[in-house]
């Protein structure tokens, strides 16, 4: 099964009349058994007509669930390059290592990944949390 998380529509746009992206972030599964599963992966796909930017360094992130909400965001990998920042073109994908689950000393729980992108290659303008973010997935004994 795959979980997804379709964002903003197509056509859409932010306050400044700009189009908003439209991003779609997948996991290849729901739920995972770490009796069976020693790592989850994760794709942002861009489908909107934007160019966005992922960050050198860090840009991909998981987080627990709990009654707090969510916490411990943590990276588990880092890019390096030339430049700020990479561009995702329209229609392009950025898929992260897949991440052990050993990094989460594997436990079972609610998750999510959250990339960091934005819309200019500085990060000035950050697409908003809620628009790069996985479903929750489901870390099972």
């Amino acid at each position: 099964m795959l979980a997804s998380t379709a964002l903003t529509g197509c056509g859409s746009t932010g306050p400044s009349g700009v189009p908003a992206p439209d991003l779609l972030v997948t996991t290849d599964k729901s739920t995972y058994s770490l009796a069976v599963d020693v790592e989850a992966n994760v794709t942002l796909i861009n489908q909107g007509p934007l160019q966005i930017y992922a960050p050198m360094g860090e840009y991909v992130y998981v987080e627990q669930w709990s009654d707090n909400g969510w916490i411990n965001r943590r990276p588990w990998f880092v890019v390096d390059g030339y430049g700020p920042s990479f561009p995702v073109a329209p229609g392009d994908s950025l898929t992260s290592p897949a991440m052990s689950f050993g990094y989460v000393n594997r436990m079972a729980g609610t998750y999510r990944f959250v990339f960091q992108v934005a819309l200019d290659r500085f990060g000035r303008q950050p697409v908003p949390e809620s628009e790069r973010v996985s479903e929750p997935f489901i870390v099972t004994w």
